[in-house]
């Protein structure tokens, strides 16, 4: 008997614990992105309503995320890929301005850098780098939590194409 209670404490407990890793790593699928604060790197109030009618990529990340900063030189390359297909990218953190805009001043890649006052914890993100697409319709359409492990290749260029029809 002692037994068979210590398996079922042991399998609710793994339980738990998953649910909890699911639960804080997952991605925030209720932000809504028109409502967060948003400045750029001279700390001029920006309006997502600017890039009304465009499909917007989202990489939240922060200048002190590793897998944030070697995902960069690919999102910069996917970037140059898609620009021609109405797409603008946005690389939005919320950890310390100057460094975000050290960070921009010194690497060679030209997203539109963006700071919000709310904390990613505030929003639901619990892990970077997480990615969005919004359509230029303003709808969600692609939310990863993590680096994408291939997005130099044409077939994940192909499916970003096909996401924002």
């Amino acid at each position: 008997m002692k037994s068979l209670v210590f398996k079922f404490v042991f399998v609710l407990a793994i339980i738990l614990v998953a649910g909890f890793i699911f639960k804080k790593y997952r991605v925030a699928p209720t932000i809504v992105f028109q409502q967060l604060t948003l400045t750029d790197l001279e700390k001029n109030k920006v309006d997502l309503q600017n890039f009304a009618g465009k499909n917007i990529f989202i990489t939240m990340w922060a200048p002190w995320c590793r897998d944030c900063l070697v995902e960069m030189p690919d999102l910069q390359f996917v970037k140059n890929k898609l620009e021609k297909d109405n797409f603008v990218f946005l690389a939005i953190s919320g950890f310390n301005l100057e460094k975000e805009k050290a960070y921009a001043e010194k690497m060679p890649f030209d997203f539109t850098y963006l700071h919000m006052s709310e904390k990613l914890k505030e929003i639901g993100v619990h892990a970077i780098p997480t990615n969005y697409i919004i359509n230029s319709r303003g709808k969600i359409v692609y939310e990863k939590v993590g680096a994408e492990a291939d997005w130099k290749s044409e077939k994940t260029i192909e499916m970003l194409r096909e996401l924002v029809k």
